[in-house]
């Protein structure tokens, strides 16, 4: 769901992270040794977890929806695990479910496989078994979870790598690096930049394999040579806008709102009010278009009458997604007959 994040996390150490690094010391050391006796339980089918080694970091959600289509062209019947504050779980339905009560990225997963949201990540395995699905892939996960999966993927992000590499609450780490690296199969590289080399120093030291990956814009043709007002209520919502430029739009207008923002009626006026005055088209991430489904009637008129920039995760080598899922399925396999 949404999280608030301090910006001082993803710039470079200041004062800020300087006096909270005495209790990043405390809620280091508690991480670790929850990591090293947290009980794990086995289930009957595969997991595959994507994972993040820090708060607010991106690209978990499109990278498990391009494992979904991986394990669907298998042949098998993926089904995804998303984080929520539902005890039960519940299987997410995107043409009637609200953002206000589900999340954008559940939404946004439910569009690739069928998703169950539930904070008990068993229940939801339980859940999506009892629907016949056959390999269970954990979407926003964490390292060490208590379904223990047969391969954690981690993905680093190259641009805004760990932050500024402190642990919470001086920085976006959850716990230990070293700590966290020990339960990681095999590391994803995503996007450009070198943010993201001490991860991948770690995995070649630790024998673990590094896969390069970008996230593209999908269907982009509808932007090329329109000037635009585009909006973003991101985690990165420069980057969204940089790939409008990259898509061929003329972002004229920029506005930026707070991670996972809900929407009220006088923003989305004024945004429609603004575009109007200056002649200027509308785009928008799907994260924030699903935000605004089943909404409101300004809601409603905004996303008639704004483009929507579609993104995928496009693997430097085609056949990286099936590796992986064949990977996964391959551990539970060993694991079966062990």
């Amino acid at each position: 769901m949404i999280e608030e994040i301090p910006p001082f996390w993803w710039r470079k150490p200041g004062w800020q992270a300087a006096m909270l690094w005495p209790a990043s010391l405390v809620v280091g050391g508690l991480a670790a040794r929850r990591l090293r006796s947290r009980r794990r339980d086995r289930f009957d089918l595969p997991v595959l977890c994507v994972a993040a080694l820090a708060v607010g970091a991106d690209g978990r959600t499109e990278v498990a929806m391009a494992l979904a289509r991986a394990a669907a062209r298998l042949g098998r019947r993926p089904g995804l695990v998303a984080a929520g504050p539902s005890a039960q779980p519940h299987l997410v339905d995107p043409h009637h479910d609200l953002a206000r009560h589900v999340g954008d990225e559940a939404l946004l997963l439910a569009r690739a496989a069928p998703a169950v949201l539930c904070a008990d990540r068993i229940a939801a395995a339980r859940a999506l078994a009892a629907e016949g699905h056959d390999i269970i892939i954990i979407a926003d996960g964490h390292v060490g979870e208590r379904l223990a999966a047969d391969l954690t993927l981690l993905v680093a992000d190259a641009e805004r790598g760990i932050g500024n590499g402190y642990v919470v609450p001086a920085g976006p780490v959850r716990a230990p690096l070293v700590d966290q690296f020990r339960q990681v199969d095999a590391v994803l590289r995503l996007g450009d930049g070198d943010a993201a080399d001490p991860l991948v120093r770690l995995a070649a030291r630790s024998a673990r394999p590094v896969h390069d990956a970008s996230t593209v814009p999908a269907g982009a043709a509808a932007l090329a040579g329109r000037r635009l007002l585009a909006f973003a209520g991101t985690a990165a919502p420069d980057r969204f806008f940089a790939m409008v430029r990259a898509a061929g739009g003329e972002v004229e207008a920029e506005r930026a709102f707070a991670n996972g923002h809900l929407y009220a009626d006088d923003e989305l006026q004024e945004l429609a009010a603004a575009a109007e005055k200056a002649g200027l088209g509308i785009v928008t991430t799907a994260r924030d278009a699903a935000r605004l489904a089943h909404g409101s009637q300004a809601a409603a008129d905004l996303l008639r009458s704004l483009v929507v920039l579609e993104t995928e995760v496009e693997f430097e080598l085609a056949h990286v997604p099936e590796t992986i899922v064949r990977e996964a399925m391959e551990n539970w396999q060993r694991r079966q007959h062990a």
